[in-house]
Formats: structure tokens, C-alpha cells, sequence
């Protein structure tokens, strides 16, 4: 009746939970004094009678049910190679203007991550995160790799074509690793030691 007066819509109900339709097991009552007690952090034992009903409680907490009307998320389609393809070249063609066979070049070690990947979703997120890398912030940087790379292999010599498929090899891993600057300092003393190695063979 206070509640009611008071214009609380809440009723105090003493009947028990069972009688109530409630399937729970009853919490124990903590009363003034060890409730003021708990809230020091002093631990009685009603408390933790208290404490570990409201943990079975929670334990099984059924998962609701999705009405019938309502519909159920389905997740993302994930795209077909060539969905893949098409999109990269979008990115990769906001860059410089080039050739196509540049383009084609460009996303070629992103399109062979993305057909040997299990999870096709991940994989198609980290292949365009990365070629919008690749013609916007990390332009420069794969640049001097780049330059860098054909310096050293110049010192091994060879012909042309053989130095170029070489230096693209090794920035398609760089590209594709996870931390590009440890993969590119990795290939560099690769290339170091190969070169001390052929020099000392030589002498």
C-alpha cells in the first residue's frame, strides 16, 4: 500500500518464488547489520551463502529466444576471387597512373594470399587494408626498399631479369608479412650473409 501511495508501480508480493511461477533458488536475506558489515568488505558467512546462490543463479541464465518475426543476422557474403580482384584494382588504380600490367602485378601476391586463405573474410580485409597501404602511407617506404634491394642485388650480378624477379620476390613477402620492417631487415641480411658467403667462396 505505501508503494502505491507513493506512486511506485513495483508491489511487494510475499508469496513464494515457487508459488510465484519464479523457478529460482531464494537468495538469503542479509539483514541491516551484515549487509553494513559486507559493504566494509568484511565477508560473513550469509554473505557468501548469498554470493553463491546468485552465482549458480547467473550460471544458468537461459539464452532468450529470438521471436519468430524477428530476423536473424546472417553474416557477410564472402566475396569470389574475382570480387577480390575487381576491388583491389579499384584500389590499387586511385594510386599513379600506370600500365595495367602494373596494376595486375600489384595485387597479384594479395590475390594468391586471398585464394590460399582459409578465413576468406579475414583474408579479403587484410588484402585491401594492405593495397590502400601500399599506394597511400607506405608508398615511400616500399619505394626505398625497393631501391634498396636493387643495390644489393646488383652486387651479386646475374642479368637484369634475374635481379628484378629476385627484388620482386622478396617485397611480395615483405608486402604480405605482418611487420614489413622486420621481414625487409630479415631479407637484407639474407642477401648480407649470401653475399660474404659467394665473396669467400670466391677468394
Amino acid at each position: 500500500m505505501a508503494l502505491q501511495l507513493s506512486g511506485h508501480e513495483a508491489r511487494i508480493d510475499h508469496r513464494t518464488l515457487e508459488a510465484q511461477g519464479i523457478d529460482r533458488e531464494p537468495t538469503t536475506h542479509l539483514g541491516p547489520r551484515i549487509a553494513a558489515m559486507e559493504r566494509k568488505g568484511v565477508h560473513t558467512e550469509r554473505g557468501s551463502r548469498s554470493r553463491a546462490i546468485i552465482a549458480r543463479a547467473q550460471q544458468h541464465v537461459p539464452t532468450p529466444a529470438v521471436p519468430e518475426n524477428e530476423p536473424v543476422a546472417k553474416p557477410a557474403p564472402v566475396p569470389t576471387l574475382e570480387e577480390c580482384q575487381a576491388e583491389l584494382l579499384a584500389i590499387a588504380k586511385q594510386g599513379e597512373p600506370k600500365m595495367e600490367w602494373y596494376y595486375q602485378k600489384q595485387i597479384k601476391p594479395y590475390l594468391d594470399y586471398y585464394a590460399e586463405a582459409d578465413n576468406k573474410a579475414e583474408a579479403f580485409t587484410f588484402c585491401r587494408e594492405r593495397m590502400q597501404e601500399d599506394i597511400t602511407t607506405g608508398a615511400p617506404r616500399l619505394e626505398e626498399m625497393r631501391r634498396e634491394l636493387d643495390e644489393r642485388l646488383r652486387r651479386f650480378g646475374g642479368t637484369g631479369s634475374q635481379q628484378i624477379a629476385l627484388r620482386d620476390e622478396a617485397l611480395d613477402h615483405i608486402r604480405l608479412a605482418p611487420d614489413r620492417e622486420q621481414a625487409f631487415a630479415e631479407v637484407v641480411m639474407g642477401m648480407d650473409m649470401a653475399l660474404e658467403r659467394s665473396r669467400g667462396l670466391g677468394r
